[in-house]
């Protein structure tokens, strides 16, 4: 998908392990994250604290230049 001429200059940062309210087991997905996305992601199941800090490094100089920003 970011690959596609409508998202081209996207910046990016994904984020694997995110808490919800559904069941079952969490899956080990960082073989898959390391191939598509390379250093450009985090993985808050293992590494809370330092994810959240990751992306709160990330976005604040974006949203203070008033860019949009999703988590």
């Amino acid at each position: 998908m970011l690959l596609h001429k409508d998202l081209k200059g996207v910046n990016y940062y994904a984020v694997a392990g995110a808490i919800g309210i559904q069941n079952g087991k969490y899956i080990d997905s960082g073989e898959l994250f390391n191939m598509i996305f390379g250093k450009k992601w985090t993985d808050a199941h293992y590494n809370w604290q330092g994810s959240v800090q990751n992306i709160a490094d990330k976005v604040m100089p974006i949203l203070q230049k008033g860019g949009k920003v999703w988590v």
